[in-house]
């Protein structure tokens, strides 16, 4: 029987930005991301989690491993 397998990752870079506000703050990071400037390779992780379902099912149930 063949089964599925999902692989879920969490990871998480932290970047510094200068800014007036924290809206200019949140503008320029999303603009740095959206030009490949904030790349969150290889990043910190901080969750992962794994499903398992066979080819005739829709629900899979997420599991922290």
């Amino acid at each position: 029987m063949k089964y599925s397998i999902s692989i879920e990752e969490t990871i998480v870079g932290n970047f510094e930005v200068e800014a007036n506000s924290k809206e200019e703050a949140l503008a320029i990071a999303k603009n740095k991301y959206d030009n490949c400037e904030f790349v969150n390779e290889p990043g910190d992780l901080v969750e992962k989690r794994i499903a398992v379902k066979t080819n005739d099912e829709d629900v899979e149930e997420w599991e922290e491993f």
